[in-house]
């Protein structure tokens, strides 16, 4: 039975999604404000043959950590902005001042994800190359962190990120569950205020790794 997130406040990567109406896929990424550690849209996975959509926060009414309900119909969620993760490289700007004489030649660009707009592709060849990696349907100062995302501290990695909890209200990042290790992987919780900045390939804590490697084992319903 799903829980009132008022109550649960978890938010697991990987979990269906749930319009008013029925499934609408399932959740891919969380899209953070670092400066703030608040949640601010859930990066939604439509399927291999639909665009995934940024669905705001406030558009989640339920939760029990292996289900979201939202307030919206599955046809409302297809509508929402459409999200996609693009990595291109182009001509390095200092190139002439370098080398003596301009890179004039064209850029590839490389899309993960299909892209809901207009996007210009040459071939490359060449060197003077500047690697970028942007997002769409995001703003530039927000983060997506998710599944793959790196948990690490001081002196090594701890894990990778598998679940937050969140407070309801303002949506306010109070813990990461961190699943470590490989073969033998066992879930961690990590307090929010242990987290020191927030970057889309990584979550680095203030803490030592002799400390990380030391917390308990997660069980549901700790908080």
């Amino acid at each position: 039975m799903i829980q009132h997130v008022d109550t649960l406040k978890t938010l697991a990567i990987g979990a269906p999604v749930h319009g008013r109406d029925g499934f609408g896929g399932r959740l891919r990424k969380l899209v953070v404000d670092p400066a703030r550690k608040e949640i601010r849209a859930l990066i939604v996975d439509r399927g291999p043959t639909h665009h995934p959509v940024v669905v705001p926060i406030g558009l989640v009414t339920d939760t029990d950590g292996n289900h979201i309900a939202l307030t919206i119909d599955t046809h409302e969620l297809a509508a929402l902005q459409h999200f996609a993760e693009i990595d291109y490289t182009e001509p390095d700007p200092a190139w002439e001042a370098r080398f003596g004489h301009a890179d004039h030649e064209p850029h590839y660009d490389v899309v993960r994800d299909s892209v809901p707009f207009e996007v210009g592709y040459t071939q490359r060849f060449g060197s003077g190359l500047v690697q970028h990696h942007v997002h769409a349907g995001i703003p530039d100062q927000l983060a997506p962190i998710g599944r793959g995302t790196k948990v690490s501290c001081e002196n090594g990695q701890v894990g990778h990120l598998d679940q937050v909890l969140i407070d309801p209200m303002g949506h306010m990042l109070q813990a990461l569950l961190v699943r470590t290790g490989h073969v033998h992987s066992r879930l961690v919780r990590v307090p929010g205020e242990w987290v020191a900045w927030i970057s889309e390939e990584e979550i680095h804590l203030s803490i030592d790794h002799s400390l990380a490697k030391n917390l308990p084992d997660y069980q549901l319903g700790d908080y």
